[in-house]
């Protein structure tokens, strides 16, 4: 009788593999992971050409050989033995990709903590959140751009950073300064016309309004982008002429909360800088967005026709 072939250990690394030839496949997971610094063997699944089974090998197969890491946190978040396999890059895995020729972060995530766990959840769901983007516009016949593509129109891009600026507004009677740094951020070429758009993925964890301007509210944020926009000063860092902020949350009444606090911040109650839609609407190809006013549905994407 054949003995039952003994499973490897989740979290724990084995020595009793052959060394990894790296194939072109592997970096293109590594590329992938780095991107959006936390994925799970479901986001891999969807965005690369392969079987399941094939992918889900080799994501082993570059855990055992250091190149990616598994953080436990995942266990608080999904607790399931079947669920997807969390990963991030690790050191090893950056150096292969700059041997390569391709950008990196300055350092790896950190994956160690029990209190990383919303943080995990969160930054899931924004790689959720922007794979659906670019299965719409692969869907659409654009071209979807992530931050280092479009900068390399124009630079050398060697190392990747996070989309952040500090910017100063008026809240209430009180004027602060405060950070802005959005979940996401791409560039959408079609229709021979560059578009670029911000993108804000709520959990509702942060409240909606507050009544002091030194914590952090979807008002705040609101503020925020609207006085980088006056400001212009993503046009003298970055060459951006102008922006859309997507706003994806988890539920209607959340939804309808965000859009009538986003109301409020414009003089006459709506703004098409800022769009609205459902996170299951959009995961699920549909297109139905909203500005914060009374404007029906629209789409973003040029779809062409059936």
């Amino acid at each position: 009788m054949q003995k039952p072939r003994l499973r490897k250990p989740r979290f724990i690394r084995s020595d009793g593999f052959p060394p990894l030839h790296l194939t072109e496949r592997d970096v293109g997971i590594l590329r992938l992971v780095e991107r959006h610094r936390f994925v799970h063997s479901g986001h891999l699944c969807s965005a690369l050409a392969g079987s399941v089974q094939h992918i889900t090998r080799r994501l082993g197969r570059l855990f055992h050989a250091g190149f990616l890491d598994r953080p436990k946190s995942q266990l608080l978040i999904q607790p399931r033995a079947n669920a997807y396999m969390v990963c991030c890059i690790t050191n090893a895995g950056q150096a292969i990709l700059r041997e390569r020729g391709f950008p990196t972060f300055a350092s790896p995530p950190r994956a160690r903590g029990e209190t990383m766990a919303l943080s995990l959840s969160h930054t899931l769901r924004v790689t959720d959140v922007m794979l659906a983007f670019e299965r719409t516009a692969a869907a659409c016949e654009a071209r979807f751009l992530h931050r280092e593509d479009w900068q390399k129109d124009s630079e050398e891009v060697s190392r990747l950073t996070l989309m952040r600026w500090n910017i100063t507004i008026q809240y209430d009677a009180k004027r602060v300064r405060c950070a802005v740094m959005p979940d996401g951020a791409f560039a959408l070429d079609q229709k021979g016309k560059r578009s670029f758009f911000f993108v804000e993925v709520d959990r509702g964890t942060m409240p909606v309004s507050r009544g002091s301007a030194d914590q952090t509210s979807f008002r705040r944020k609101v503020l925020a982008y609207k006085a980088t926009r006056d400001a212009g000063i993503l046009w003298k860092r970055h060459a951006i002429p102008g922006f859309r902020v997507l706003v994806i949350a988890e539920s209607e009444r959340r939804l309808r909360s965000l859009r009538s606090a986003a109301a409020a911040c414009f003089q006459r109650g709506d703004s098409t800088m800022l769009c609205f839609t459902l996170a299951s609407k959009l995961l699920s190809g549909q297109e139905a967005w909203q500005t914060c006013g009374e404007r029906s549905a629209f789409q973003l994407f040029a779809h062409p026709r059936s």
